[in-house]
């Protein structure tokens, strides 16, 4: 038996056979297998099933390997924080092979893993800390590069999918440092939304810098526990 085993909008473990396809119905993010729909929780920046799509996402098993497909979403799925290739809204990507444990993220709040077994309630909350850093870092760095390519609007649409989700609360009982630089990165954005300033701009670079810093700091430590 293989599980999704969900760390957010809730945690709870959802079992699956040969395939699961996750959804929104409403506010509620859906996850439909052979056992049946598993309710997870709310998330707005999962899509919905159309009549282009079947949903947000859909993991196939084939001869114990494991594949992830996007299916043509709004927001993207992302592989341990990188977004999945071939992705385009209304238009599915590419299948892509994945390997157990990685970290997927629908969107920018439904995080989960693909395991063989349940992890132990011992093991768990670190496994999550780690999973949730991950994200941040891919997620950060994605923001720096769209910056440093002088996209402001984007990296500032992209940086507040972080600070204003569900991410933004799963890091802030993780580490009150990173979310104070977090803070300090949104106050460089609101000065800039009355108009670019190279210094602030300079700035907003180097806290965002500073912050990838410390999630790898913390990703460190948080292997050695």
């Amino acid at each position: 038996m293989l599980y999704l085993e969900f760390i957010s909008p809730s945690q709870i473990r959802v079992p699956i056979n040969s395939y699961a396809i996750i959804r929104r119905e409403g506010l509620d993010v859906v996850v439909e297998s052979e056992s049946g729909p598993y309710v997870i929780g709310n998330d707005l920046t999962v899509s919905r099933k159309t009549p282009f799509r079947e949903g947000h996402a859909k993991i196939l098993v084939k001869r114990d390997e494991l594949y992830i497909q996007d299916l043509g979403s709004k927001n993207g799925t992302r592989i341990d924080g990188e977004i999945i290739k071939g992705w385009r809204e209304e238009k599915s990507s590419e299948v892509v092979k994945i390997r157990y444990g990685q970290h997927i993220l629908l969107g920018y709040s439904t995080l989960f893993r693909v395991v063989t077994e349940p992890t132990s309630d011992r093991e768990l909350p670190r496994l999550n800390e780690i999973a949730t850093l991950t994200v941040a870092w891919a997620m950060l760095a994605e923001v720096l590069l769209t910056l440093s390519n002088n996209l402001l609007e984007e990296s500032e649409s992209k940086f507040s999918a972080i600070n204003e989700g569900a991410l933004r609360r799963l890091l802030e009982p993780i580490d009150s440092e990173l979310c104070r630089g977090l803070d300090r990165i949104r106050q460089c954005y609101f000065v800039l939304a009355s108009g670019s300033n190279p210094l602030v701009i300079r700035d907003l670079k180097k806290e965002l810098e500073g912050a990838i810093e410390r999630v790898k700091v913390l990703i460190q430590v948080h292997r050695l526990v």
